[in-house]
């Protein structure tokens, strides 16, 4: 387990994303592959996590639930 999540911290990624990949958008690239738009290297992913506890990445804006029921 705990290298599962050495992984995850090193690709900058959760499980959910990694189990969905391909459900969500923002993880598929121009040829449709997987991209991980988030993932800045193993070094900056690991100390991001490690020294800080987050990384300084943007959040996605969602859209409401109204907007997406139109």
């Amino acid at each position: 387990m705990m290298e599962k999540q050495q992984n995850q911290i090193s690709r900058n990624i959760t499980i959910k994303e990694y189990v969905n990949a391909t459900r969500y958008g923002y993880l598929q690239g121009a040829n449709g592959g997987f991209h991980n738009p988030y993932n800045h290297g193993f070094v900056k992913n690991c100390s991001d996590f490690l020294i800080r506890g987050y990384t300084d990445d943007e959040e996605i804006t969602w859209p409401h639930l109204q907007q997406v029921a139109r």
